[in-house]
């Protein structure tokens, strides 16, 4: 058994790093699995639940984690799931779906709903504000929408317009979007 010890945050021992130019330098951050993971498991028909997004209500001091639903395969995404912590992390309860698409709004097609995915929140003037991924259900047309809520829980009122399509933007390059 060593008694060695090294302390890798020292630039001299820098050669011993993981550097990659895509993932980036190395973080000293010190990251520790809590008992209470997973939060969620996936399950048919959402088996990929990604892009959570973890929030600290700064009224109640909460924790929210908004995960995504997506199907194998990432198509057609659904909606935005909630879950929340009341003990710091300990425990998460399921809230159920916050936000999800309409065949009736911007989202839709008149019969099925887009998905909703990819949320981001944030809380001012008394409001929580949420900023999310909307698509249409064929994968025609997508962007950033906005909805609001007096809880981090929502009901969220979604606007009646999103804030960007792709539908509205010009190619780059005569092709890009």
């Amino acid at each position: 058994r060593s008694t060695l010890s090294f302390d890798l945050a020292d630039p001299r021992y820098r050669a011993w790093w993981s550097s990659h130019p895509a993932v980036g330098d190395a973080s000293f951050d010190s990251f520790e699995r809590l008992p209470a993971n997973p939060i969620h498991v996936g399950s048919p028909p959402y088996e990929w639940p990604v892009n959570g997004f973890l929030y600290r209500d700064p009224v109640s001091g909460h924790l929210y984690a908004y995960v995504s639903e997506y199907p194998r395969g990432y198509w057609p995404p659904g909606g935005i799931l909630l879950y929340v912590s009341r003990d710091e992390g300990r425990s998460w309860q399921r809230l159920g779906v916050v936000l999800q698409g309409s065949p009736d709004a911007f989202d839709g097609d008149g019969v099925r709903p887009g998905g909703t995915v990819d949320a981001s929140l944030w809380y001012a003037d008394g409001k929580y504000h949420l900023l999310y991924g909307w698509c249409k259900p064929d994968n025609s047309d997508g962007g950033l929408a906005y909805a609001w809520s007096t809880h981090p829980e929502g009901p969220f009122t979604r606007a009646m317009e999103p804030v960007h399509a792709e539908s509205r933007q010009a190619f780059l390059l005569g092709r890009y979007k």
